[in-house]
C-alpha cells in the first residue's frame, strides 16, 4: 500500500523540508548534520515514512543553502559555494527577490529531473546487478571506495587514509560470519560495535559544533534587507531562455550524484563552467548572471536523486548524505541493493514518489516562508548551538538507552575535528564505516565458496575481478595524469621569457 500520499506522511515530509531548509540556511550547518540529527526521531515511524522524512530533510537542506549564499555572501552549505558568485551580486543590485525566486525554481527543476532519472534508471540497474555473486559485490564496493578516495579534492592519499579508518571502525564488535567479538578491549558495550547513528552525528554534528564554538566571536550580518516583490519567480520568457541551461545542469548534477565520492560542490562547479562556456554573455558571470545562478542551483539539487540511484540499486551510496540515509534504512531492517526492488516494491515506489513530493514541498515552503527563513539567519549562534548539542546527546543516548553512545559520539566528534583541521576529508570516513561491513561480509562469503581469495580470482572470469582491477588501475592512472599535469605546469612556469627588446 502506498502510504506516501497519506496526510500523516505529507505533514511529516513538510516538517522535514522546513527543518532541512533551516539547517541549510544557517551557515556552518548542512544537510549532512540535518539528516543525521533527525534519524533518532524516525525509530517509531513505519519504514517508508521514515525514509521519506530523511529524503525530505535532504532536499530541504541542499536548497536552503541558497538563502544565506544570496543574502549574506556566506554559503549555507558547501553545495551553495558557486551560488555566491552571482547570487550575492544580484542582491547587491536590489534584485534579491528575483535571485531567490530563480534559484528556488532552479532547485525544484534539478530535483525533479533527478527523481525522473531515479524512477527509470534504478530498476534497470537493479535488474543488471541482481545476479551478482558475493565476490561481485565485494569488487563493486572496493571499486566505489577507490573512486571516493580518488575524487576527493586535495591529497588523494588523505582520502585513502580516512576511508581505511572508517573501514577499521566498522570491524569493531561481533564478526558477521562466526559471531565472535573482536576489538572490544574487554568492554561489553563494544560487543555490537559502534552504532552508525553515533558515528554519523559525532562526525558531522559534534565536530561542527565544536568548530563553530571556536568561532563564537565572529559576527554575521543580521540586518538583511529583503523584499519579495512581484517578480519573484522567473517569467515564461526567462524560463524559455534558461531551459537549455537547466537541462544541461540537471544532467551533470544527476551524473555527478551517481559517481561515488562526488557531490553538490563539484556538480555546481562543473555546471557553472559549462554554462559560462555556452553563454552568449560570459562576461556577466560573477557580476550577477541568472545563467550562472541557475547552473549552480539546478545541478547541486539534481545530485540528491542521483546519489540515491547507486544506494538503492547497488547498496553503494553516492555521497555522505546518501550513506546516512542508507544507515537509516538499515536501522529499520531494510537492506539496500537490487533485492530491495524484488522484496520491497511498495517501499521503492514510496521512496521515488516521495522524492518528487519533497521537491514540490520544497518549492512551496521555501517560496512562501522565505521571509521567515531570512529572520532565522539573525538568531545568535550562542543561543542556537547549545540546543543542537543537547539534541545530539539525547538522540544518540535514546538509541540503546546507554551513556556509552554519547561518549562515543564525543570521541568521533573530536576525531573528525582533528582530521578536518589537518585537511583530511570526512565523507570517506562515513562511507568506509558503512561499506566496511559490506566488504567484509561479501569477502568472507566468497572465501567460503571458493576456499581462498586466489581461487576466487582465477576460478572463472567474474565482474568482481574486473572491478578489483579497475579499483587499482583507475586511481593509479589518475595519479599519473595529475603528476604529469603538475610537471608540465612547473616546466611552463620555469620556462624563460624571451625579451623582444
Amino acid at each position: 500500500m502506498l502510504t506516501v500520499f497519506s496526510i500523516t506522511n505529507i505533514l511529516l515530509m513538510s516538517a522535514g523540508v522546513f527543518y532541512g531548509l533551516v539547517f541549510g540556511a544557517i551557515p556552518g550547518l548542512s544537510s549532512s548534520v540535518a539528516v543525521a540529527l533527525i534519524i533518532p526521531l524516525t525509530f517509531g515511524l513505519e519504514s517508508s515514512s521514515a525514509i521519506n522524512l530523511l529524503i525530505a530533510v535532504y532536499v530541504g537542506g541542499v536548497s536552503g543553502g541558497l538563502i544565506s549564499a544570496i543574502l549574506l555572501r556566506i554559503p549555507g552549505t558547501p553545495s551553495s559555494i558557486i551560488t555566491v558568485l552571482d547570487g550575492y551580486p544580484l542582491a547587491q543590485q536590489g534584485k534579491a527577490g528575483k535571485a531567490l525566486g530563480v534559484a528556488i525554481f532552479a532547485s525544484f527543476v534539478g530535483g525533479c529531473f533527478s527523481a525522473i532519472v531515479l524512477l527509470f534508471l534504478s530498476p534497470l540497474l537493479a535488474k543488471v546487478t541482481i545476479g551478482f555473486s558475493p565476490f561481485d559485490y565485494f569488487g563493486v564496493t572496493v571499486f566505489s571506495l577507490s573512486l571516493v578516495s580518488m575524487l576527493i579534492e586535495g591529497n588523494p592519499i588523505k582520502g585513502v587514509i580516512t576511508t581505511l579508518l572508517g573501514i577499521i571502525f566498522s570491524f569493531f564488535g561481533t564478526s558477521p560470519i562466526d559471531g565472535k567479538a573482536r576489538f572490544t578491549f574487554g568492554n561489553h558495550n563494544l560487543d555490537n560495535g559502534f552504532n552508525v547513528i553515533t558515528v554519523i552525528i559525532g562526525v558531522f554534528a559534534i565536530s561542527e559544533m565544536i568548530n563553530q564554538i571556536g568561532k563564537r566571536h565572529s559576527k554575521t550580518e543580521s540586518n538583511i534587507e529583503f523584499t519579495k516583490g512581484k517578480g519573484f519567480f522567473p517569467t515564461f520568457s526567462e524560463i524559455k531562455h534558461l531551459s537549455g541551461n537547466m537541462l544541461r545542469s540537471s544532467i551533470i548534477g544527476t551524473m555527478i550524484g551517481i559517481l561515488p565520492g562526488l557531490s553538490g560542490p563539484e556538480a555546481a562547479l562543473i555546471s557553472y563552467s559549462q554554462a559560462k562556456r555556452a553563454s552568449r554573455h560570459p562576461e556577466l558571470f560573477g557580476e550577477g548572471s541568472l545563467e550562472g545562478l541557475v547552473a549552480s542551483e539546478t545541478s547541486n539539487n539534481a545530485v540528491s536523486g542521483g546519489s540515491l540511484i547507486p544506494m538503492l540499486s547497488l547498496g553503494v551510496p553516492g555521497n555522505a548524505v546518501a550513506a546516512i540515509i542508507m544507515g537509516g534504512l538499515t536501522l529499520h531492517g531494510v537492506e539496500a541493493g537490487p533485492l530491495l526492488f524484488t522484496n520491497e516494491p511498495v517501499l521503492i515506489k514510496n521512496i521515488i514518489i516521495g522524492l518528487f513530493i519533497a521537491n514540490v514541498l520544497m518549492l512551496i515552503i521555501e517560496s512562501v516562508a522565505i521571509k521567515g527563513f531570512v529572520k532565522i539567519l539573525a538568531i545568535p549562534k550562542h543561543i542556537l548551538y547549545p540546543f543542537i548539542i543537547v539534541f545530539c546527546v539525547v538522540g544518540v543516548s535514546s538509541v540503546n538507552n546507554r551513556s556509552f553512545d554519547a561518549w562515543s559520539m564525543l570521541f568521533f566528534g573530536i576525531l573528525a575535528l582533528v582530521l578536518e583541521k589537518n585537511k583530511y576529508p570526512l565523507g570517506p570516513l562515513i562511507l568506509g564505516f558503512i561499506l566496511g561491513s559490506i566488504i567484509e561480509l561479501n569477502y568472507r562469503r566468497s572465501i567460503m565458496s571458493f576456499g581462498s581469495f586466489g581461487a576466487t580470482l582465477t576460478d572463472s572470469f567474474r565482474s568482481g575481478t574486473v572491478f578489483l582491477i579497475l579499483a587499482v588501475v583507475v586511481p593509479a592512472f589518475n595519479m599519473y595524469m595529475n603528476n604529469r599535469a603538475k610537471k608540465l605546469h612547473k616546466a611552463k612556469m620555469e620556462m624563460p621569457t624571451i625579451d623582444n627588446n
